[in-house]
Protein backbone atom coordinates (compact mmCIF):
# COMPACT_ATOMS: atom_id res chain seq x y z
CA UNK A 1 0.00 0.00 0.00
CA UNK A 2 1.66 3.61 -0.96
CA UNK A 3 2.35 5.56 1.84
CA UNK A 4 -0.47 7.79 3.24
CA UNK A 5 0.19 12.28 2.26
CA UNK A 6 0.36 12.41 6.40
CA UNK A 7 3.29 9.90 6.68
CA UNK A 8 6.85 11.43 7.49
CA UNK A 9 9.43 11.74 4.61
CA UNK A 10 11.44 8.87 6.85
CA UNK A 11 8.63 6.31 6.06
CA UNK A 12 8.89 7.27 2.46
CA UNK A 13 11.93 6.81 1.91
CA UNK A 14 11.62 3.27 3.81
CA UNK A 15 8.52 2.58 1.64
CA UNK A 16 10.09 3.21 -1.50
CA UNK A 17 13.41 1.89 -0.61
CA UNK A 18 11.62 -1.80 0.12
CA UNK A 19 8.96 -1.41 -2.84
CA UNK A 20 12.50 -1.37 -5.06
CA UNK A 21 14.19 -4.45 -3.15
CA UNK A 22 16.72 -2.70 -2.12
CA UNK A 23 18.84 -2.60 1.06
CA UNK A 24 19.75 0.87 2.90
CA UNK A 25 23.40 0.28 2.43
CA UNK A 26 22.43 -0.32 -1.79
CA UNK A 27 20.72 3.65 -1.13
CA UNK A 28 23.74 4.73 0.71
CA UNK A 29 26.16 3.54 -1.92
CA UNK A 30 24.27 5.17 -4.41
CA UNK A 31 23.65 8.50 -2.75
CA UNK A 32 27.65 8.15 -1.91
CA UNK A 33 27.25 8.54 1.64
CA UNK A 34 27.54 6.83 4.57
CA UNK A 35 25.10 3.69 5.62
CA UNK A 36 24.58 5.33 9.33
CA UNK A 37 23.49 8.78 7.77
CA UNK A 38 21.11 6.40 5.67
CA UNK A 39 19.66 4.87 8.40
CA UNK A 40 19.48 8.07 10.16
CA UNK A 41 17.31 9.52 7.21
CA UNK A 42 15.11 6.57 7.26
CA UNK A 43 14.75 6.76 11.34
CA UNK A 44 13.18 9.93 11.58
CA UNK A 45 16.34 11.12 13.92
CA UNK A 46 17.00 13.26 10.76
CA UNK A 47 13.88 15.78 10.40
CA UNK A 48 15.55 17.74 7.51
CA UNK A 49 16.53 16.60 4.38
CA UNK A 50 19.16 17.87 1.38
CA UNK A 51 17.70 18.67 -0.97
CA UNK A 52 19.82 16.88 -3.74
CA UNK A 53 19.74 13.77 -1.90
CA UNK A 54 16.07 13.80 -1.85
CA UNK A 55 16.21 14.65 -5.71
CA UNK A 56 18.46 11.31 -5.82
CA UNK A 57 15.87 9.20 -3.81
CA UNK A 58 13.42 10.31 -6.44
CA UNK A 59 15.40 9.22 -9.37
CA UNK A 60 16.50 5.90 -8.08
CA UNK A 61 12.58 5.01 -6.88
CA UNK A 62 11.55 6.74 -10.10
CA UNK A 63 9.10 8.74 -8.88
CA UNK A 64 8.62 12.49 -7.84
CA UNK A 65 10.21 14.44 -5.50
CA UNK A 66 6.59 15.62 -4.05
CA UNK A 67 5.68 11.48 -3.13
CA UNK A 68 8.99 11.48 -0.64
CA UNK A 69 8.55 14.85 1.06
CA UNK A 70 5.84 15.15 3.89
CA UNK A 71 4.29 18.65 4.90
CA UNK A 72 6.96 20.14 6.72
CA UNK A 73 10.20 19.32 4.11
CA UNK A 74 7.82 20.56 1.27
CA UNK A 75 7.40 23.58 3.67
CA UNK A 76 11.38 24.04 3.59
CA UNK A 77 11.59 22.88 0.29
CA UNK A 78 9.25 25.33 -1.43
CA UNK A 79 10.86 28.35 0.69
CA UNK A 80 10.11 28.55 4.26
CA UNK A 81 11.39 32.65 3.56
CA UNK A 82 8.09 33.41 1.55
CA UNK A 83 5.59 31.42 2.97
CA UNK A 84 6.60 32.48 6.70
CA UNK A 85 6.25 36.30 5.73
CA UNK A 86 3.33 35.44 3.31
CA UNK A 87 1.50 33.79 6.42
CA UNK A 88 2.79 36.82 8.82
CA UNK A 89 0.98 39.40 6.22
CA UNK A 90 -2.19 37.63 5.96
CA UNK A 91 -2.48 38.16 9.96
CA UNK A 92 -1.87 41.66 9.48
CA UNK A 93 0.71 41.47 12.46
CA UNK A 94 4.09 42.41 12.46
CA UNK A 95 6.80 40.43 13.63
CA UNK A 96 6.90 41.13 16.69
CA UNK A 97 3.18 40.29 17.77
CA UNK A 98 2.87 37.27 15.52
CA UNK A 99 6.04 35.92 17.53
CA UNK A 100 3.99 36.63 20.53
CA UNK A 101 0.94 34.66 18.87
CA UNK A 102 2.89 31.57 18.58
CA UNK A 103 5.39 32.31 21.29
CA UNK A 104 8.24 32.81 19.72
CA UNK A 105 10.90 36.33 19.60
CA UNK A 106 10.23 39.07 16.99
CA UNK A 107 13.58 38.44 16.65
CA UNK A 108 13.16 34.73 15.76
CA UNK A 109 10.52 35.96 13.05
CA UNK A 110 12.61 38.41 11.91
CA UNK A 111 15.49 35.34 11.68
CA UNK A 112 13.06 32.77 9.84
CA UNK A 113 11.93 35.88 6.85
CA UNK A 114 15.75 36.35 6.61
CA UNK A 115 16.46 32.72 6.31
CA UNK A 116 19.05 32.97 8.68
CA UNK A 117 17.60 29.75 10.37
CA UNK A 118 15.36 27.03 9.48
CA UNK A 119 11.90 26.91 11.29
CA UNK A 120 11.48 23.60 13.45
CA UNK A 121 8.99 21.03 12.86
CA UNK A 122 7.61 21.83 16.40
CA UNK A 123 6.61 25.51 15.30
CA UNK A 124 6.28 24.57 11.82
CA UNK A 125 2.62 22.24 13.14
CA UNK A 126 2.03 25.49 15.34
CA UNK A 127 1.99 28.00 12.25
CA UNK A 128 1.21 26.41 9.39
CA UNK A 129 -0.36 23.18 10.41
CA UNK A 130 -2.63 23.34 13.12
CA UNK A 131 -3.98 26.84 12.94
CA UNK A 132 -5.22 26.46 8.98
Amino acid sequence: MLPASNETTADKLRYYRIKCGLLQKDMAEMLKIDRSTYARYESGASTGYPINVIKKCAEIFGVGTEKLLDGYNRFIFEGQVEQVKRKRLESGLGQDAFGRLYGVSGNTVRRWENGEVRMSRRFWEKIFNMYK
